[in-house]
């Protein structure tokens, strides 16, 4: 850990089903203002909001429905932040489901969906290319002009259709 020392929320709450995402999201937005009174922001943050998992009928857990609401309000809202927020011309956020959630679809029991969210991106659009999480990782290192970390994202195609 004495790597990443200043390089880390300590007080941001990870993978823990009884915390709320509403309050990882609140902790994130005060991070943000924190930001900007500073005047600089890290180039490249990455935010977990767990809670789309479920308890499933766990007793004094929320529902499923409750969980799932919670995590989309929580993203609404930090997005929300970041896009009335200074760094907003500047900012790229990219948003993936870690896993399919319901099960297999029609087409591949992996598939998930993915957002890009950026003054930059295309509008009104729904891209069907068959990207990878390493291509979404690829086309983050391309915006921040780093070198690839491993040949497969080396060999990623970029989400260029997208952004």
């Amino acid at each position: 850990m004495a790597n990443l020392k200043d390089h880390y929320d300590p007080w941001f709450r990870s993978f823990d089903m009884d915390y709320s995402d509403l309050d990882r999201a609140n902790r994130f937005i005060s991070e943000l203002h924190r930001f900007e009174a500073a005047g600089e922001m890290p180039r490249l943050q990455i935010l977990r909001l767990p809670n789309d998992h479920t308890a499933g009928t766990s007793a004094g857990k929320p529902t499923r429905t409750a969980y799932l609401a919670e995590n989309d309000l929580a993203l609404g809202r930090v997005i929300e932040a970041i896009s009335r927020s200074k760094f907003w011309p500047e900012t790229a956020v990219f948003v993936v489901e870690d896993d399919a959630q319901d099960g297999p679809d029609h087409v591949d029991a992996h598939r998930t969906i993915a957002y890009a969210i950026s003054p930059w991106v295309r509008r009104c659009t729904v891209d069907s290319t068959l990207y990878s999480t390493t291509s979404m990782l690829r086309t983050m290192e391309l915006i921040l002009g780093l070198r690839p970390m491993t040949p497969f994202d080396a060999a990623a195609m970029p989400m260029s259709a997208a952004v």
